[in-house]
């Protein structure tokens, strides 16, 4: 029936009140952008090198053989080099899951540098009895935790990979300095000492987190393109503080999870509402010098990057060396299907084949759980 049976005068009516409570918030936004600060920021092509590390969305690549599930960890940096690239199933975890932390070097060093067990890294994992390896609280968040784990190890790689020197590359995190999967204790105290400790102090090594997305940056857009101040900058960036951040967002009085401090970088001159969340830990953000040399050169490899103009060089190129094509999927098959054939009697095999998904059509990309 559609709207024949609506009432339209209704309709109208409830139109009205929606429009002039959305003005209403927009008024106030207006006096909220008024508040923050613009600052000015060009870009820097100085000795700073910037580098990432991405992993394939958990999920993505993935076995289905009832009564198994397998996936696929992935994870590769800008320079196309493989850190990881393992099986893992999601059925019987216990055991698993501690020898994939045992036999793994990067997982291995991840939680040697951190100073703590790889049971303690989650709460998703419960630990009913410390002798025993942990069970999965949420089987389906199994793949993306132990994805984030991995992209946070090689990024201490890439860090651990540098020349001791002042402030010599900067590590760009896919996704905020942030975590709903980790332990508190790990994102707000273990990770950010040792990126303090070892990483800046140590080998003069700096951290940016990167979002895709910002609600932040969807509730700001309209007033700030209406701002003379940022329409006059063809690059700038906002600090945005944390009362500000938790009022936009809604978490009033809520402890963030993690050891960033979000920015708004302006990435197109072209562009009046393009603006890049980028997370800054509190090292940096408190040092103006150090703050405009990172944002500087993320902005260098931000301004003129295809195909997803304004967004980090360094991470589009991760992305593009942690894709896997359908050749590879047909290879990673392939390799399955020959281990289960060694495993399972030739008179079973074809039986147990017809239960197979490997599910391609779900490779294509999705966003990270949550958003700046």
């Amino acid at each position: 029936m559609g709207l024949a049976s609506v009432s339209i005068d209704r309709v109208q009516e409830s139109a009205r009140l929606a429009a002039e409570s959305q003005l209403r918030q927009l008024d106030g936004l207006r006096l909220s952008a008024a508040d923050l600060c613009v600052e000015t920021v060009v870009p820097d092509q100085g000795e700073l090198l910037p580098c990432g590390v991405v992993a394939a969305d958990a999920g993505l690549v993935s076995l289905a053989l009832a009564p198994f599930h397998l996936e696929l960890l992935h994870v590769s940096d800008n320079e196309g080099n493989v850190y990881l690239t393992e099986f893992f199933p999601l059925t019987t975890l216990a055991d698993d899951l501690r020898g994939i932390f045992q036999s793994n070097p990067v997982l291995k060093a991840f939680v040697t540098r951190l100073g703590c067990e790889w049971p303690d890294l989650t709460d998703l994992w419960e630990r009913a009895d410390r002798n025993q390896p942990p069970m999965p609280r949420d089987i389906r968040l199994v793949a993306d935790t132990i994805r984030e784990i991995a992209e946070w190890a090689v990024a201490m790689e890439l860090a651990n990979k540098a020349p001791v020197s002042p402030l010599s590359r900067l590590v760009l995190h896919d996704g905020m300095l942030r975590s709903i999967m980790l332990r508190n204790e790990v994102i707000s105290d273990r990770l950010p000492r040792w990126w303090h400790d070892i990483a800046w102090k140590s080998n003069g090594v700096a951290i940016a987190g990167v979002g895709k997305s910002s609600e932040i940056w969807d509730r700001l857009a309209l007033p700030l393109s209406m701002d003379s101040r940022v329409r006059g900058q063809p690059f700038c960036y906002i600090r945005i503080p944390k009362e500000v951040e938790e009022k936009l967002s809604g978490r009033m009085g809520t402890r963030r999870l993690g050891f960033g401090h979000l920015v708004l970088l302006k990435t197109r001159s072209d562009e009046l509402a393009q603006f890049l969340p980028v997370d800054l830990p509190e090292w940096i953000i408190s040092d103006s010098a150090a703050t405009q040399k990172v944002l500087a050169s993320i902005l260098q490899v931000s301004v003129s990057t295809f195909p997803q103009p304004g967004y980090p060089a360094p991470l589009q190129s991760a992305h593009e060396s942690a894709h896997l094509s359908e050749f590879d999927a047909k290879i990673l098959r392939d390799i399955l299907v020959s281990a289960l054939s060694r495993l399972v009697p030739p008179t079973e095999i074809e039986q147990t084949l017809r239960y197979w998904s490997f599910q391609q059509s779900k490779w294509r990309k999705a966003g990270r759980i949550g958003r700046a």
